[in-house]
């Protein structure tokens, strides 16, 4: 590397020092607005939606098993 040239996010070096000097972060980068439209998406994935079902499977559960204790009381 010389003085002058360009790092960007994800770039390795094998060896040296380098002082660098950020100009963008944030949604004002590749990765950010990348970042930024996954955030944005309101689409829930199959995995999401498994695990939120096993938790109402065991809410519902739990509730059923309250309901059968006062029941029996």
């Amino acid at each position: 590397m010389t003085a002058g040239d360009k790092v960007f996010f994800g770039s390795t070096e094998k060896q040296c020092e380098i002082e660098v000097v950020v100009i963008a972060t944030d949604v004002h980068t590749f990765f950010g607005k990348a970042t930024h439209l996954v955030d944005s998406a309101n689409n829930i994935g199959h995995f999401q939606s498994s695990i939120d079902l096993c938790h109402l499977r065991n809410d519902v559960k739990n509730r059923a098993q309250d309901i059968i204790a006062n029941f029996i009381d």
